[in-house]
């Protein structure tokens, strides 16, 4: 949503896309909120509006979710002839074993646990989330086609007989107009940061606002 004026200004900004099956994405749950769906079809459809013309940028990479997860160590050979400047300190299929995180992405994520494609077609456990969430975004049919996750409209005979789960999730069902406002005006605000930090030298680290109070005071 943000990436594009800021590919254009700063030739040192690569950026990695990761792409997933919006079925398996809208029947995800997080810690911080386990008795409610993570997210609705929403950033699914307001994001990848923004794929095709940020997949000709030489310096924009698309990951499919599905692909990293069942072979990590081809996709990172992949990133890195994508971003040749990298170097290889372990390999992804090993991140369980050496990865240092943060307490709330522990929590989040349950731990840190090997890269495997358990959570792959896991939709298919959740078919009154998905028929909800048709009912109220609309098809994805084409989508599901177009990034190669179906051949045809067949799959949807999965949920004929299903009662549809109109439960809300996490995050509103359609993106408000302040919010789109603010990603629209802030994606110019982070391209001339990154023009004055070219002219000053150095890179200025701007952390979310949310950090700079304490949260116990």
């Amino acid at each position: 949503m943000i990436v594009g004026p800021n590919l254009k200004v700063d030739p040192n900004l690569f950026v990695l896309c990761m792409i997933r099956d919006p079925r398996d994405i809208i029947s995800s749950k997080h810690k911080k909120d386990p008795d409610r769906y993570w997210t609705g079809l929403t950033f699914w459809n307001s994001y990848t509006r923004k794929l095709p013309k940020l997949k000709e940028h030489p310096r924009f990479l698309s990951i499919r979710y599905e692909n990293f997860v069942t072979n990590p160590d081809k996709v990172q050979n992949i990133i890195s002839e994508h971003i040749p400047f990298l170097k290889k300190q372990h390999s992804f299929s090993e991140y369980h074993n050496v990865a240092e995180v943060s307490d709330s992405s522990k929590e989040a994520m349950n731990g840190v646990r090997p890269i495997k494609p358990k959570s792959v077609g896991k939709w298919k456990q959740h078919k009154p989330r998905i028929k909800g969430q048709l009912q109220f975004h609309g098809s994805i049919s084409e989508d599901l086609i177009k990034h190669g996750y179906e051949e045809d409209d067949s799959w949807r005979r999965e949920l004929e007989g299903v009662k549809p789960d109109p439960s809300p999730s996490h995050f509103p069902e359609h993106m408000s107009i302040k919010k789109r406002v603010l990603l629209r005006a802030g994606k110019y605000m982070e391209a001339l940061r990154r023009i004055f930090e070219h002219l000053v030298g150095f890179r200025i680290r701007i952390t979310h606002p949310k950090k700079w109070f304490n949260r116990n005071s």
